[in-house]
Parts: C-alpha cells; structure tokens; sequence
C-alpha cells in the first residue's frame, strides 16, 4: 500500500495544521577528498563529511485562528519545534521562514519552512500510518482578507491606503547550527539575524524615495467573520524600493516594499 496526501497529517509541537502542501528534503555535507598532487578523489579515503545531515520542511497551511508559529518571531525563538508528517518525525527544528499574502477575497494561506538538524526517524515510503484519516471537517472556518483590517500609524497617505490592491508579510531567521568535533548532533543551535518585511501593492504612482527611506508602520489584523481579531501581523520599518508598473491589461500598479530589523520593537 502506498501513502497519498490525506494519509498524511502535520502536527508541529502536538498541534494540527490544516495543511495544503508539505514537502521534507535531508542533505549531507559531503565533499571528496583528494590527495597531495592527486586531480582526482582516489584512495582509503574518497569522500569525507563536512557538516552534519540537516533538513527542512516546507509547507502550506491554511489560517482558522491565532497562530502558535507567529510566537516564534520575537518570543521563544530558541526553544525547538518538533514535527510528525504521515509517520515521519524530527525532534528539534526551527522557523526559517514564515509568509502570507492578501488579496481581496482570498482565504488566508501561510508559506512556512522550519529547518531541523536530526535525520528522519522514519521513511515516507511503506504502509500507511498507525493513526487514522482526519480530513478537515466540512464546516472548517478559514479565515479570509475580505474580513481582514489594515490600520496605518505611520507613513502611507490616506489615498494610497485606499488604493491598496494586496500585501504580504513574510519573516527571515538565519539559523545556524554549532557542533563539537565527532558528533553529528548539534551542540547547539544559533538564531541570528532575523529581519520581517511587507509588500504593499497600490494602483497609486505617487510618492518619492528619500535618501533615508520612508518610515512607515503598517499592521494587517486577521479578524474572525464576526470581527473578534486572531492575529495580527506589524511591520514597523523603512520603504527601502519603490517600483511602478504598467501594462495594456491592467492598472499602473506601485510596489512598496518596507523592511524592518528590530522585531522586538513591538
């Protein structure tokens, strides 16, 4: 028996998600090893490994309230994640990247990927898993941008927010890993730079770019249909590009990309 998509459900952290696409690659840091004078990887000793396995899951969920990922952009950013997807386990993984896009009427669909630095407890190939089948129920309520708020602090005019034709959110960590000589667990995990940024898209082609970037803080609140507010996404940051465009089947359309780096500035 082979394993199809609704064999597999994807839990991170004991938490269901409601997934539309899931894929997990493992590499291996191998290199070959050559000899003094040698042009060629020959002898005892033709490869050697120079970093341990490490791999990532990437996936895409669909948003039905407040989001534990969204928890690991500023707060608990070091404690791991662990994953299980159709019988398939890693014990310690972490946020590398985290994306949502709006556009009128969408639902709301996360991008998201998580690093881990353990190999796979078991394979994707096989019977089918000890768990059984649960789909999403037929009444699962989605959230979707027809009931999504964008509230303004500071930066955009007034008229380029209500020419607003979409905007996405997306979050970056560099994690690296640290390991001792011999082991190919690592010691310990580092989270170093992390930087979030906003795309703003409006059919307004006004505004100028000053040479110090224009601040703006901009936030998306992600409400339930009945206007209780589940999460909510902030970029307080500059506008670093600018770029407008047209064609002949469509609005003169001004992309604004803002970036910020300081995301314990809440």
């Amino acid at each position: 028996m082979y394993l199809t998509y609704k064999d597999c459900r994807l839990t991170l952290d004991g938490i269901e998600y409601y997934s539309s696409n899931v894929s997990i690659s493992t590499r291996s840091a191998v290199s070959p090893v050559y000899g003094l004078g040698d042009r060629y990887n020959i002898g005892d000793r033709t490869y050697a490994a120079g970093n341990g396995v490490n791999g990532e899951l990437s996936f895409r969920y669909y948003l039905t309230g407040a989001d534990p990922l969204r928890n690991k952009f500023s707060e608990d950013d070091e404690s791991p994640i662990s994953g299980n997807f159709g019988g398939t386990f890693f014990k310690s993984g972490f946020l590398k990247s985290y994306q949502i896009g709006a556009k009128p009427h969408g639902v709301a669909e996360v991008s998201a990927s998580i690093v881990f630095y353990d190999n796979l407890s078991e394979s994707l190939s096989g019977t089918s898993p000890d768990f059984p089948q649960q789909l999403a129920p037929d009444n699962l309520n989605v959230l979707s941008f027809s009931d999504m708020v964008i509230g303004l602090t500071g930066g955009f005019s007034n008229s380029t927010m209500e020419s607003i034709q979409s905007i996405t959110f997306a979050y970056q960590a560099d994690v690296k890993a640290s390991y001792k000589q011999d082991e190919t667990i690592p010691q310990r995990v580092y989270i170093g730079e992390k930087s979030a940024n906003s795309t703003v898209v409006t059919n307004n082609s006004t505004g100028s770019m000053p040479l110090t970037g224009e601040s703006v803080d901009i936030t998306m609140y992600l409400n339930h249909p009945s206007g209780i507010a589940q999460e909510t996404y902030r970029v307080k940051g500059k506008i670093t590009d600018k770029t407008i465009n047209a064609d002949t089947n469509g609005f003169i359309t001004n992309t604004s990309k803002i970036i910020q780096h300081n995301l314990a500035d809440e």
